[in-house]
């Protein structure tokens, strides 16, 4: 019987993945002339809290509104799905990256190793 309950709960929740393929889809990176038109969006939503993950777009070439509505439909999709589940995970933080620009696409800086003191 539970095993029904939670099949029909699944059935019934938006799904995630494609949400969060849509908004990276309307995500673009390229266009941008300088890199304070470069932007940085959350997206998802861990169990204790917190983006997944962080998308950099371009706000010169992306619909900022539509990609945030999806962003924000995504996560509250993947948060309720969190507590309908009681999922659990690692409780760690995700910070916004750093953002470049080159040859006009906006990307996230990779931290570097010296980064993270041990």
């Amino acid at each position: 019987m539970v095993h029904l309950f939670f099949m029909a709960l699944a059935l019934s929740q938006p799904n995630v993945d494609a949400l969060k393929r849509e908004a990276r889809a309307l995500c673009k990176p390229a266009g941008c002339t300088e890199v304070a038109q470069c932007k940085v969006l959350p997206l998802g939503s861990k169990p204790c809290g917190g983006p997944t993950e962080f998308l950099v777009c371009c706000a010169k070439s992306t619909d900022l509104p539509a990609l945030e509505a999806k962003a924000k439909q995504a996560s509250e999709a993947e948060q309720a799905k969190n507590a309908a589940g009681q999922v659990m995970g690692i409780c760690t933080a995700l910070a916004p990256p750093k953002v470049k620009l080159e040859n006009g696409q906006c990307a996230a800086v990779e931290p570097k190793s010296a980064d993270f003191p041990m």
